[in-house]
């Protein structure tokens, strides 16, 4: 073998090296993409719940104890309450419709 078809061996070599190196960090970008999506969807479903209880909360006491009780603002606790409430009537109206 030439010291030109060592050099073209050598250009193919360094070549494929990279390329698997490049297709190696797209594979794993795109794993861990795809696990971040999963986790903000279950973090979202999670926050869903935890405003349900909270609004719960708010509803068997009033708004400034829920929001005392959970370190939270009476804000969040109204804002909870209300989404709750609309929630549960969009429910009710989907179930009367159905």
């Amino acid at each position: 073998m030439g010291h030109d078809e060592k050099s073209l061996t050598s250009a193919r070599d360094e070549l494929r090296s990279y390329q698997d190196q490049q297709q190696a960090a797209l594979t794993t970008y795109f794993s861990l993409r795809a696990r971040a999506d999963k986790m903000r969807a279950n973090l979202f479903a999670v926050e869903a719940e935890q405003r349900g209880a909270l609004a719960q909360l708010a509803r068997s006491t009033d708004a400034k104890t829920a929001a005392r009780l959970t370190s939270t603002s009476v804000r969040q606790a109204r804002e909870a309450l209300v989404r709750d409430q609309r929630e549960s009537s969009s429910g009710a109206d989907s179930a009367a419709a159905g």
